[in-house]
């Protein structure tokens, strides 16, 4: 009996056939560094924030005043411990800059490297015999391609160094100033505490003589008082009657 033939089905390669599967380089992580900094950054800025807040808002009464100084005392020394933690991390950005140049300078030479490398081969492909001479040419030309970009690269990176220096520069600047911003934040609380003693004591002098002139007010208004009530207590007896002095019938 005749059997029509049935087109097979496609076959699925096995594991062993299939192409392999280029996986896109990983993100690198943001360096702790990175984000510490960051972080100290946004809270000295709310810190000066407030601040100017505070001394926008200080009232002309010196008792409120008190209050005021007391509160700056607070972003003083918290801003005085984001220093110390900015200054102690000072070793670490130094290591990172020693780092970053010594990369610069490996990725350079690798471009050199690379270059050379791709040169070497390209006059091999040229030298080889061949029945096609076009596809040779193609793929020479493309490697002078790569070759070329791997020469400006070279070119490229060579200024980075120089910005890494001026920024590492720039940056040893910013810690000789900061180094000294623990003495003045330490004068800067110790004046802060000497306000708040100087207008505190006399303000909390001057309201407890306030007091007392309110209660000598209050004094003297309970003696106006009975003085009072004396005089119409004296009017009061005057109407009592008195004995066999009646009063006459109208």
């Amino acid at each position: 009996m005749f059997k029509p033939d049935v087109a097979a089905a496609p076959q699925t390669p096995r594991a062993s056939e299939q192409p392999p599967v280029v996986k896109p380089p990983a993100t690198e992580p943001e360096p702790q560094i990175i984000k510490d900094t960051r972080a100290y950054e946004g809270t000295l800025r709310d810190l000066a924030e407030r601040a100017e807040q505070i001394v926008h808002n200080m009232p002309d009464k010196p008792d409120e005043l008190t209050k005021n100084f007391g509160d700056l005392r607070e972003i003083l020394a918290s801003a005085r411990t984001n220093l110390a933690a900015i200054l102690g991390r000072k070793p670490e950005i130094d290591a990172q800059a020693a780092t970053v140049l010594q990369s610069a300078a490996e990725i350079r030479q690798s471009f050199a490297d690379l270059s050379k490398k791709i040169e070497d081969r390209l006059q091999q492909v040229r030298q080889k015999e061949t029945e096609n001479p076009k596809a040779v040419e193609a793929a020479a030309k493309a490697l002078e391609g790569i070759k070329a970009a791997c020469q400006r690269g070279q070119t490229a990176v060579a200024p980075l160094r120089e910005l890494v220096l001026e920024t590492h520069r720039q940056g040893q600047a910013i810690f000789a100033e900061l180094d000294l911003y623990p003495m003045v934040f330490d004068y800067a609380i110790e004046a802060c505490d000497l306000y708040r003693k100087g207008i505190g004591e006399p303000a909390s002098y001057a309201a407890v003589v306030e007091g007392l002139v309110k209660a000598r007010a209050n004094l003297r208004a309970i003696i106006s008082t009975f003085i009072e009530a004396a005089q119409k207590a004296e009017e009061a007896i005057k109407n009592i009657p008195q004995p066999g002095r009646a009063r006459p019938i109208s």
